[in-house]
């Protein structure tokens, strides 16, 4: 400060004014870029995309039946080996568990995920389906439940409607619950959080992030890829309405569950 009585003149520079400097307010800041991270989102592609697309192209130009166990084996053995190593790659390039989600989930994001659930299967069975549907499992009256397996029930997905044993019905939900965690674990939690500090875009990683899960569901036809589409918007919608992993991962799993048993 100026000794007191000291003239100053104002037209000074500010050094010249007893230092005090008068800034204008500074603009927004633009998110900035990471094209270092090219490299690692590449790695984690050829992880948790690459395979899932080769399968999927491979049975929509060669359709091939599968038994329903070896479906099961396949799908969690893939969850294990995208899950493990990109959690190993995200903490090591230095992600927080909190930007991936994997945090406690509170009442509000409960909520949230609970209403998330409830309009996947509305979405997929329609109003009256998803009331049938569900008194069919309350009352343990499903019309195709007692029917004898098929070759029909052995192709495509390996999605058998027949009498299930109770371990090969937790097997089952297991295999979804691991599934739904690895596919949100790499498509939401990773792949959105990566492809934003990487292209400094949220649209455009919501985008890329979609199109990515779209792509190994290329064993549908247009309508079934576009539900798929639909299907990953709303989920994104839930990752970021959210942030919790636990909460997204659950709806997915559930999702799939839905389909299998109702």
């Amino acid at each position: 400060m100026s000794p007191i009585g000291e003239h100053i003149d104002p037209r000074a520079a500010p050094a010249e004014r007893g230092g005090v400097e008068e800034r204008a307010a500074a603009p927004p800041r633009a998110v900035e870029r990471r094209p270092e991270l090219v490299p690692e989102l590449l790695a984690v592609a050829c992880i948790a995309v690459v395979p899932a697309l080769v399968e999927a192209v491979h049975y929509r130009l060669a359709p091939y039946a599968i038994e329903p166990s070896a479906y099961y084996a396949r799908i969690l053995l893939r969850s294990l080996y995208v899950a493990i190593p990109l959690l190993f790659i995200a903490r090591r390039g230095g992600m927080a568990w909190r930007e991936l989600g994997l945090v406690r989930p509170r009442w509000k994001e409960g909520v949230a995920g609970a209403l998330m659930i409830g309009l996947l299967v509305v979405l997929l069975f329609g109003v009256d389906g998803t009331v049938q549907r569900g008194w069919w499992a309350w009352s343990g009256s499903v019309p195709w439940l007692d029917d004898a397996p098929t070759d029909e029930s052995l192709e495509g997905a390996g999605f058998a409607t027949v009498q299930r044993a109770p371990l090969a019905v937790a097997g089952i939900v297991a295999t979804h619950l691991a599934n739904g965690f690895a596919e949100e674990l790499a498509m939401c939690a990773y792949l959105i959080t990566r492809l934003r500090a990487a292209t400094g875009s949220l649209a455009v990683a919501l985008l890329l992030s979609n199109v990515a899960f779209t792509s190994y569901h290329v064993y549908y036809d247009a309508s079934g890829i576009t539900a798929v589409f639909g299907f990953g918007a709303l989920l994104t919608a839930g990752w970021l309405v959210t942030r919790n992993l636990w909460v997204v991962a659950l709806a997915h799993a559930l999702f799939n569950l839905a389909l299998e048993f109702l």
